[in-house]
């Protein structure tokens, strides 16, 4: 049935139904996420009113840290995939199933990530025709097998000596391979403790008080507290010579 843009039939029978209504909004939404990840890849790192032009799509289209950071991701990741890209493009993948396979490639390098395309091209040709969530397992298997033959191959040619390689990324972040002997080892381990160990000073300290209330004892009142407890006026007892010795007077 043919239907009109404004959600009813173009026969005019009646209103399109909720759920070819939700399938279509979906189908939408993966044809606009597939044209942003195409913007976002040709702005790069123009700067516009002294942000980069990544930077102030974020800021612009109200998308929170944690959402630019993986757009960032997507774009990166499928970068080195590029005929899972294509196959997003043109309908092939959903959003949903783009995140899973970029989730699923977040450990691995450029070139690994090039063998997942590779590999994962039979599967996304038949990702229609499958359960939505199959090529997400596809994917997590291929790439947790990619990954496991770079250990296996990494541990086999091992040099016999100390070595460290990083393998950085565009963000700033970067990813370490290191073969250490028991030396550096030692050192590295002693500066990652002291790293992790290392005191903060706390955000707001908070202000020392310098009035305190003493303590509470139970022990009699010395000389001056008898003193300033007495009366200012007392009786007294006359003595040999005519004067009056001083006569403790009871507390009122």
């Amino acid at each position: 049935m043919d239907r009109a843009p404004g959600g009813g039939s173009s026969t005019g029978v009646g209103p399109l139904d909720p759920v070819d209504s939700a399938v279509s909004l979906l189908r939408e939404v993966d044809r606009l996420m597939a044209r942003l990840l195409r913007c976002i890849q040709q702005a790069g790192g123009v700067s516009r009113d002294g942000l980069p032009a990544r930077r102030l799509i974020g800021l612009a289209g109200d998308v929170t840290g944690a959402e630019a950071a993986f757009l960032e991701r997507c774009v990166q990741t499928l970068s080195a995939m590029p005929e899972t890209w294509q196959a997003f493009d043109q309908g092939c993948l959903s959003w949903s199933q783009v995140r899973t396979i970029v989730m699923a490639a977040r450990d691995l390098s450029v070139a690994q990530r090039q063998t997942l395309d590779d590999q994962l091209a039979a599967a996304v040709g038949t990702a229609r025709d499958v359960e939505p969530d199959r090529i997400g397992e596809i994917t997590a298997d291929l790439a947790w097998r990619i990954d496991r033959k770079a250990v296996d191959t990494a541990a086999a040619t091992a040099p016999d000596h100390p070595s460290a390689v990083c393998q950085p990324s565009f963000d700033g972040w970067g990813d370490w391979y290191i073969h250490a002997d028991p030396e550096l080892n030692a050192v590295l381990g002693q500066a990652m403790n002291a790293a992790a160990d290392r005191p903060v000073a706390p955000r707001h300290p908070q202000a020392i008080s310098t009035t305190s209330t003493p303590p509470t004892t139970n022990r009699p009142p010395g000389p001056s507290t008898t003193r300033a407890r007495r009366s200012p006026r007392s009786t007294g007892t006359p003595g040999p010579d005519g004067s009056s010795s001083p006569k403790a007077c009871t507390a009122r």
